[in-house]
């Protein structure tokens, strides 16, 4: 049964259940309906690209890359220069990096 369900990026179909479009990867929580231009639903509110940048240096922070997590924060701390917080887990991940080597 085809799907009703069209992403905004590619009309390519999906169900409702999915959160990513599966042929272009486009976040599909506002899908667009057949002849619809707009509407759908939203499934979550919308996050700071330094926010989702600051939990990704997380992510690789905890898995021990600590150049990736120092990379992704570098482009967070561009944007935030006065986060101490990050500052500091910057620090911690380049003395972990030098101890690693």
């Amino acid at each position: 049964m085809p799907s009703e369900l069209k992403c905004k990026a590619c009309s390519e179909g999906f169900e409702t259940i999915d959160r990513f479009c599966p042929k272009c990867g486009e976040r599909v929580t506002q899908p667009l309906q057949a002849g619809d231009s707009g509407g759908g639903f939203d499934t979550m509110e919308a996050m700071d690209v330094g926010d989702v940048q600051f939990r990704l240096g997380m992510v690789f922070f905890k898995k021990g890359a600590y150049a990736r997590a120092l990379e992704v924060w570098a482009k967070v701390l561009e944007r935030q220069p006065e986060n101490n917080n990050l500052k500091s887990l910057m620090a911690d991940a380049k003395d972990r990096k030098t101890e690693a080597l």
